[in-house]
């Protein structure tokens, strides 16, 4: 009876992914089972046949399509560079090293990854900072208007 059991809304969805995940398996196993087990050119050989060929077979490659790899020089005879330069590569570098370190709490994970999850209500604790964040920022607003509509009448009179 679900009456009186609380459900856990992410929980239930991890056992449904799970179920899913397993459905591919299954299902890959079953591609893997039917795949003929060799991938060569060379067809394998019939029980009790032998070969006296020395050299390898390889398939013909149109050489054209492989790309060549740029030189290391540029026209003015300058290196090329693989290292980003510039504001940007500096900003990139500084975020990757300021960075937060990967959490190690994986129901924390969790939960900030599924973002608002329904059914799930805020602990008292975080309603009390929201509540106290919002009125603190309205203080402020109202102070900021009050500032702004003494400046304005103070010129009028």
């Amino acid at each position: 009876m679900g009456l009186f059991s609380k459900s856990d809304p992410i929980d239930d969805h991890s056992r449904e992914l799970e179920r899913e995940l397993e459905n591919l398996r299954e299902e890959i196993r079953q591609a893997e089972a039917d795949a003929p087990k060799f991938r060569s050119t060379v067809t394998p050989q019939q029980p009790g046949e032998q070969t006296t060929q020395a050299d390898p077979i390889f398939e013909e490659y149109d050489q054209s399509k492989v790309r060549q790899p740029e030189s290391p020089l540029r026209e003015d005879g300058e290196a090329v560079s693989s290292r980003e330069r510039g504001v940007r590569a500096w900003f990139r570098q500084l975020k990757k090293n300021v960075g937060a370190a990967p959490s190690t709490n994986p129901r924390l994970v969790k939960l900030m990854s599924v973002g608002n999850i329904e059914g799930l209500k805020p602990l008292r604790a975080e309603k009390r900072q929201a509540r106290n964040r919002f009125l603190f920022l309205f203080g402020v607003l109202l102070f900021v208007l009050y500032v702004l509509f003494s400046l304005v009448t103070a010129n009028y009179y």
